[in-house]
């Protein structure tokens, strides 16, 4: 049975909500509307979770969340912890950019339509810190003219409605797509010290 919770990971103090569900042994299952569907251990849950810096949290959000979106979702134990925040940072604001642009063209194209407000998870899918910054990238691609966004209210972000593309912004979307552009990013879930994939990842 599962029971309305805050997300040990994101603490949902992004908006959103989070449900948990025990599970046989020490772990809880998450479905959490930023981070995604995942696991925990309740050690790690107890002692680790609660004492991760803003920018870890931000980094396991991103990577649970894009784990769950590719439908492998991942369970937290202390020596996955460990080796994510050793060897992992979030991608840099340029490429934050290229995946919102990715994203937008990608929705725009499956639905034939302007997004008419970005989803609670935004920050999380391009590997923002928060959502606020992501609303700032957004906003500097609509000055440039990448992003074109229908109605917005001065000093109000969470205002966006009718997102979409731009024609150099669709031309840069299909020159990412192709590989062209230098933003490209991509997430891989995997074990750690995997002999094998290790030198093929770096």
């Amino acid at each position: 049975m599962s029971d309305s919770a805050v997300c040990p990971v994101c603490r949902n103090t992004e908006g959103g909500s989070c449900q948990a569900t025990p599970q046989v042994g020490d772990y809880t299952q998450f479905r959490c509307d930023i981070c995604g569907q995942y696991a925990a251990d309740g050690l790690v849950e107890l002692t680790r979770l609660p004492y991760l810096k803003p920018i870890q949290r931000a980094i396991l959000s991103h990577s649970l969340c894009m784990a769950s979106r590719a439908g492998n979702p991942l369970t937290i134990t202390s020596d996955w912890l460990s080796y994510l925040l050793e060897n992992s940072t979030l991608p840099n604001p340029v490429v934050q950019t290229a995946n919102m642009v990715r994203y937008i063209g990608d929705e725009v194209s499956r639905s034939g339509s302007a997004i008419e407000q970005l989803p609670v998870d935004f920050h999380a899918i391009i590997g923002a810190p928060s959502r606020e910054f992501a609303q700032e990238l957004i906003g500097e691609l609509n000055a440039v003219q990448i992003v074109k966004i229908k109605r917005m209210s001065i000093g109000n972000p969470s205002s966006f409605r009718g997102i979409t593309l731009t024609i150099d912004g669709w031309e840069r979307y299909e020159a990412e797509r192709r590989g062209e552009f230098q933003g490209n990013y991509g997430f891989i879930a995997m074990q750690f010290d995997d002999l094998e994939l290790d030198p093929f990842v770096k």
